[in-house]
This record gives C-alpha cells, structure tokens and sequence, in this order.
C-alpha cells in the first residue's frame, strides 16, 4: 500500500540527474524529465541541477546545486555514468553534508521487440553504492521505475527522515527543572545532544513557570476553563481551584514555549511541583501535548525521543511508564498525562491522585486495537541507540498502582519481538508511542543520525 501524501510534509529536494553520452540522448532526456514529474506527484518540491553527461557539465550543475535550500539530495542514475563526474559534483557544492538519496533508474520492457532493455543505470549505481559506503556519506541506495509502489514508500520515508534530520539543526527544547528522582536514563548530555542531532537544550526553572501561571488571570483564564470544561469529565471530587491552576499552567507553558521558541518541553514535577507546590501538571501537559511534544519527569531522552518521533512521522505523541512483561505484551501507562487524542472516550476523565501526589490526572484508557509504532532513545557509548517496538494497543482492566486511580494506559501486543526479548533491551521506564505504523521511517532517521537499532 502506497503511503498518504497527507501525511508527507513538503520537501525541498535537490535533483542531480547522471547520464552518459554514449546512450540515446533523446530517450534519457525523457527518462530524466520522467522522473522529475513523478517526484512531483508524490508531494517533493524539487530544484534539478542541468543533466550530467560529460565532464564538461560538471561545473554549471555545481553552481546550480549552490544556495538552493535543501533537505536532501537525490542523486538519479538514469544510465551508465562516469562516477568521478558524480563525486565532482557532490564535493565541489557541498552535497556530502547532506542525506544522499541514490537512485537507479531500472530496466525497462520493450513492449513491440518484447525484450528487457538495460540503459547501464544499475551496473553504474552499484559502483556509485559502495563509493559512498567508502566515502562515509549518509546514504539510501534505491532501484526502481516512476510510479512502482515500492519505490514510491521507499523515497517517501527517506524523505520523511531526511527532513527530521533536517528540523533538528535548528529544534530548541525545553527541560523546566532538572533531572528526577535520580533518573541517570532521563540525564541529558547537552552537549552531546547538540553535537550529534544539532537540538539545544534549553534548562529552565520550576519557578519560572509556577511565577508565570500565577500571573495569568482574567479573560484568557477563563475562556481556558470553559474549553477544558467541554473537551474532559471532571470527577465531581475535583474542585474548581484544582481547574484554575491547571488552565493557568497550560497557558503559562504555552507562553514560555512562545518565548523562548521551544519545539517540546519537558517538566520536573517530582517533587518541587507535585509535593511542594501541591499541583501535578498531568492534565496541563496532556492539554499542550495535542499541539507539540511534551512530556514530563525531566527525561531529556524521552522529550528527544518525542520529537524525533513527531518530525519523522507528524504525529502526536504520548508515553507509558514499562509496568509489565508478559509473553507478547507489554503493559505501558504514565501516573496522569495523556492527550486526547489517544484515549477511547470523546470526554476523557479526569480525577484527583489519591495517594503520592496532590492534584489532577487523567484516567481514561488508550483506544484499542489501534497500530502503533514505540520508541526509547538510550545513550550507546559515545553515541545513541533507539529501542524501536512495532505493536497494536489492548485494553488495559483491572490494573492500577497501589492505592490510585486507574492511570491512562495500554496494552502492547509486540509484533517485532516477544517481552522477554523487551525486558532484556529495556532502556527506561519511560517509552514514546505514536499511532501508526512508522518502523521503517524510523529506522532511515536513525540511519541518518547514526544511532543504533535495537
């Protein structure tokens, strides 16, 4: 099944067409111009450099390929081609900084003479593919002709990746506060973040945003409260000023977002905010966690998880503490936020913590039978490594922690792998979700990044 265009953010995308001389000129122009207009039609824009033919071609195709705002370079073999005129062109505009998509155009049938015809393209492509191996570029080798299914999901989730890569250089998020309750898998190196994806950690205060929801009052307060009364159930336990101070934090994180430009936030609740204070943002962060990726807890890894995941796949995210191990599941649920987004009732409902902490949090369970694609980003050395996890959700029943609330949740049923092989690679407790199925989109990014499939 071809993937939705809707769902393909546009691509800036950086054509450098290969030929040779020694091929009908006619006929690998039409291949060439071929190509563009099917890169069109599923949904890249696309800026192509003059057709490399001979070496002479190699100079006005790199000033073509100069300034052009790209996110990635297609590098598209339509015949046989003189490699050294491809790597001319790749080094001297400065392509090798840039994911490479490599594609060969494949054999072709004669309808009227009824045979296979071969233009060269593969035998060049393959000597172009361990080229780069060698020369260490961030590559994805394809095959195939305009409008092959396979081809198209092909480009299209190397596309999706090369684009996250891409968003990261300039992504700015949040941490309010610092690391909880001695969480060293939540610890984010921010300089090794800022190193390898180009993400800036922006480390803020818990006060900060406890001064400015205090300060918000009025008209924006109220309209706030009146949208949260329509969207959740409220237990008839939970007080009004319980209500205040949650529509006062949205808004508060909403405006530091605003500020100081952040792409995803995360807050160190335990213990300044859920003890001290007296008021666990859940449900505020579940509000804002339908609009950009938040998460709380202080765990840097995860909010990076989150944002890799909602660049790649332009979802909503949402995650689960790991409570249970058992044959193909996974039992995956947080002590209060999830946005609406995923949970199987139109009015989610919301309630007081009943033991621990002091404040709301949402217990509706997660929408079942939906799939979904689960992820962990862990530190590997001097680099990262990603958990990914395909599966569908279950009902999560009769399951809560000790004296609270039953807390939004699911059940995973693994599809990749069983829970034994989980529970021996768990890298935290903490495990994004998107809806969806975004394995292989995952793994090109991560290929892109050089970070570590597990």
């Amino acid at each position: 099944m071809i993937r939705s265009l809707s769902e393909v953010e546009t691509m800036n995308t950086l054509l450098v067409p290969l030929g040779y001389p020694g091929y009908p000129q006619a006929a690998l122009k039409a291949r060439i111009e071929e190509a563009k207009e099917y890169l069109g039609s599923i949904g890249l824009s696309v800026r192509s450099t003059r057709d490399i033919i001979t070496l002479s071609d190699c100079p006005g195709a790199v000033e073509d390929a100069k300034g052009v705002d790209t996110d990635f370079c297609i590098l598209l073999v339509a015949s046989w081609v003189e490699v050294t005129n491809a790597m001319n062109v790749v080094y001297a505009a400065g392509l090798d900084r840039l994911p490479l998509l490599l594609w060969s155009l494949d054999n072709v049938f004669d309808e009227q003479a009824k045979e296979l015809i071969s233009f060269g393209s593969i035998a060049a492509a393959s000597v172009l593919r361990q080229s780069f191996e060698e020369f260490e570029f961030r590559f994805k080798f394809v095959v195939g002709n305009c409008g092959d299914e396979t081809l198209t999901n092909e480009i299209l989730d190397f596309s999706c990746a090369a684009k996250a890569v891409a968003r990261l250089k300039s992504a700015r998020i949040g941490l309010i506060g610092y690391v909880s309750m001695g969480m060293y898998t939540g610890l984010g190196d921010h300089v090794k973040v800022k190193k390898l994806t180009g993400t800036e950690i922006v480390q803020l205060d818990q006060y900060t945003l406890i001064n400015k929801a205090q300060a918000i009052s009025g008209e924006r307060l109220e309209k706030q409260k009146q949208l949260m009364v329509s969207q959740w159930d409220f237990d008839s336990d939970v007080d009004s000023t319980s209500i205040d101070k949650t529509a006062a934090f949205y808004l508060a994180l909403k405006d530091l977002a605003e500020e100081h430009r952040l792409d995803a936030i995360t807050v160190k609740c335990q213990y300044e905010l859920s003890i001290e204070f007296g008021f666990t943002p859940c449900v505020a962060l579940s509000m804002l966690g339908e609009e950009m990726p938040v998460s709380c807890e202080g765990d840097v890894y995860m909010l990076l998880t989150q944002l890799f995941m909602n660049y790649v796949t332009g979802q909503t995210t949402t995650y689960g503490d790991v409570l249970g191990f058992s044959g193909d599941k996974v039992i995956s649920a947080s002590c209060g936020f999830a946005p609406r987004c995923f949970l199987n009732r139109e009015k989610p409902v919301i309630k007081n913590h009943t033991a621990l902490y002091t404040g709301l949090l949402v217990t509706t369970g997660f929408k079942n039978g939906i799939a979904a694609t689960v992820a962990r980003l862990a530190n590997d050395k001097s680099g990262f490594k990603m958990h990914l996890i395909d599966c569908e959700t279950d009902e999560l029943k009769d399951f809560h922690e000790i004296d609270c609330p039953p807390y939004p949740g699911t059940v995973m049923r693994l599809r990749n792998k069983d829970a034994n092989t989980f529970k021996n690679e768990v890298m935290s407790q903490h495990y994004v979700m998107v809806f969806g199925e975004y394995m292989q989109p995952m793994q090109e990014f991560c290929d892109l990044l050089d970070i570590r499939v597990v």
